[in-house]
């Protein structure tokens, strides 16, 4: 299936590649020889899913799956797009004052947990930074090539950051505000709503709950890179998964883990970045909080956690927070984090940080030296 391609890959943290990767054989489990890979292009992305027990279920069962996986990904298209002129975004961004639009349910579903995201990174994360991206020369509809662009006046700063911040729009639920249905809205009239860093992984969260509805007990779902694991990889055992190195000159920065039953979301810099007119090399990171690139981000950083949707927004967060964002992620219950960070000073090495319940590296030590596989 090939849907329009409707989110800006730009308008989101850059993932790095994470690959399914087996290095030996594990115990009795889901046969390699009856999985079912699905793969196709959704939000200006690719996606696949790995069903381990595809040869289980009756045909009408799997038939099922395929009809509901391709719904669910339209309804997510169609509510979160901001391409689509007719999405719940976009008519939120187009609408002048009173801003007041009614959503979906899985525009509300997102735009909920984004609100608990914004708050606990101090916002960090916030779907409103679009202004800011689009002003140093990321957005979607940015100028293609290598075409050096001048810095922002500070008079454009800060104008885009007076038209950013999630705390100027209201969220109406009808049981809190019962004069309406379940509706977005806000007073300035120039607000705009992106949530490309959280809308893949609320897709992957809600395919996996299609899946499991159906019967469904071993697959993997990925989305642009983020992804969550349930049951058990083809062949048994964890599914194991291989984040590679922000650097390829430097293998030794990537590592494998094995999850069941989680998610995992990688964001970089590394690959994304502008040179301005005057030479300055920024980084697409921009820091809602300022409206300005940040400067020196991590190269990489990755989140585990429970909700795709979660670890997605988590990873765009700590890339603008950097390692002083690994607190938030130690009081939380169900979310563990890696970083790669870049070197101190010219010359220096990258340094690694994790959270204190990040799992180690499974593979046996000499597969570990220089990260071979």
């Amino acid at each position: 299936m090939r849907l329009l391609v409707t989110f800006p890959t730009t308008a989101a943290a850059l993932v790095a590649a994470v690959v399914f990767w087996c290095w030996s054989c594990g115990p009795a489990g889901p046969s390699d020889e009856t999985t079912y890979h699905y793969r196709g292009e959704i939000f200006g992305t690719t996606y696949k899913i790995t069903i381990a027990d595809w040869h289980l279920h009756p045909t009408t069962v799997r038939d099922q799956a395929l009809g509901r996986i391709r719904a669910k990904l339209e309804e997510v298209d169609q509510a979160l797009s901001t391409y689509q002129a007719d999405s719940d975004l976009s008519r939120f961004s187009r609408a002048r004052n009173p801003k007041a639009v009614e959503v979906q349910e899985v525009t509300w579903q997102c735009l909920d947990l984004a609100h608990g995201v914004f708050e606990a990174s101090q916002g960090c994360f916030d779907p409103t930074v679009g202004p800011a991206v689009r002003l140093w020369g990321f957005g979607w509809d940015r100028a293609l090539g290598e075409r050096k662009l001048p810095a922002p006046s500070p008079e454009a700063i800060a104008e885009a950051r007076a038209n950013i911040g999630w705390d100027q729009v209201e969220l109406w639920d009808p049981i809190e505000a019962p004069e309406g249905p379940r509706s977005l809205r806000s007073e300035n009239p120039k607000l705009e709503l992106d949530c490309s860093a959280i809308a893949k992984g609320l897709a992957v969260d809600l395919v996996c709950t299609e899946l499991s509805e159906l019967g469904f007990e071993h697959f993997l779902v990925e989305i642009g890179g983020e992804l969550r694991c349930i049951g058990r990889r083809p062949g048994g055992g964890p599914w194991r998964l291989w984040i590679e190195s922000p650097l390829p000159d430097d293998p030794d920065l990537a590592t494998a883990i094995e999850l069941d039953q989680r998610s995992l979301a990688t964001s970089g810099d590394y690959r994304n970045f502008r040179i301005l007119a005057d030479g300055r090399q920024i980084s697409h990171t921009i820091d809602p909080r300022t409206a300005l690139p940040v400067e020196s981000p991590p190269l990489s950083v990755s989140v585990i956690g429970d909700l795709c949707a979660l670890t997605d927004a988590w990873a765009t967060a700590l890339s603008v927070a950097g390692e002083d964002g690994l607190a938030w992620i130690e009081a939380l219950p169900d979310l563990e984090a890696r970083m790669v960070l870049r070197p101190a000073e010219v010359g220096g090495a990258p340094r690694i940080v994790t959270t204190s319940g990040w799992p180690a590296d499974p593979r046996p030590a000499a597969m570990r030296d220089g990260a071979s596989r």
